[in-house]
This record gives C-alpha cells, structure tokens and sequence, in this order.
C-alpha cells in the first residue's frame, strides 16, 4: 500500500507515508462522523407535525379524541359535497392550537372550489365542535392534488 501511494505521491518517502495514510484514516473518520451528525440534524428537523390525537381537560379528568375519530368525522362529511372526494384526513399541531388537512379531488360539476371550501370548512368545524366539543381546531386546510372534469 505505501509502494502505491509513493506512486501516486512522489514527494512522500517511505518514513512519512505512515503519517500520511495514518491523516487520511483520520480525515475518514471525521467525515463519517460529520456525515452521521448532519442525518441525525437533518431528522430532528424533518420531524413531523401529525399528532395522534386531542386531549380535552373536563371537570374530572380530561377526554382523548384520537386523530382516526377525528378522521371518520371529516369522512362523513363525503355524502354533503358530492363534488369533493375526500382521499386523506391529517391532524396536525399549528403553533398553539390544531389544524386540520383534508385531500380531496374536486369534480368540477357545480359549484366554485371556493364556495365549496368555505361550506366545507364551517361544516367541519361545527361538527367538531357539536361532537366532541373540540374548539381549538384553529383551521381547516383543503389540499387539491387532482381534478376529475
């Protein structure tokens, strides 16, 4: 290995070619080390905000609304909007309080996606409300990857 080296390194001599693959070992290392740091860091960032669900305080204990009754609530409103199909239900944590995202596919039968966007959203909030009694749902977020005409 010194032998090839000293090939590709003709300034090196057999005497310091030790240190000098002894620096690249090193040098290895530190950028394995670097590299494992910077995937840690990079996931500790990326960490997701879903939550698996609410906890309400009542007057004796507190009440868990896991985040799938949440779902099942913003699945039944399916049968109101024949023009949204609702695909996936997230509960997230917004700074202080929670939001909502819902993907739908719009089928462009009717009404404006804004107008739906607006009944949508209220109705999804009374309903929480009504059902649970969630009230720090802060907003509800509708996400169109697709439309079917």
């Amino acid at each position: 290995m010194k032998n090839l080296i000293i090939k590709f390194f003709p300034a090196l001599t057999p005497d310091n070619a030790y240190i000098f693959l002894l620096g690249m070992f090193w040098a290895l290392v530190l950028l394995i080390v670097l590299l494992i740091l910077a995937g840690i860091f990079w996931l500790i960032l990326r960490r997701s905000k879903s939550v698996s669900g609410i906890t309400l305080n009542t007057e004796h204990g507190t009440l868990f609304v896991a985040a799938s009754a949440v779902s099942d609530l913003i699945y039944s409103l399916d049968d109101h909007f024949p023009d949204l199909e609702i695909s996936n239900v997230r509960l997230i944590r917004d700074e202080k309080d929670f939001a909502v995202q819902v993907k739908v596919y719009y089928a462009a039968n009717g009404q404006s996606m804004l107008s739906l966007t607006e009944d949508f959203q209220t109705q999804a909030i009374e309903r929480l409300k009504a059902a649970f009694g969630i009230e720090n749902v802060s907003r509800i977020d509708l996400i169109v990857p697709k439309c079917h005409f």
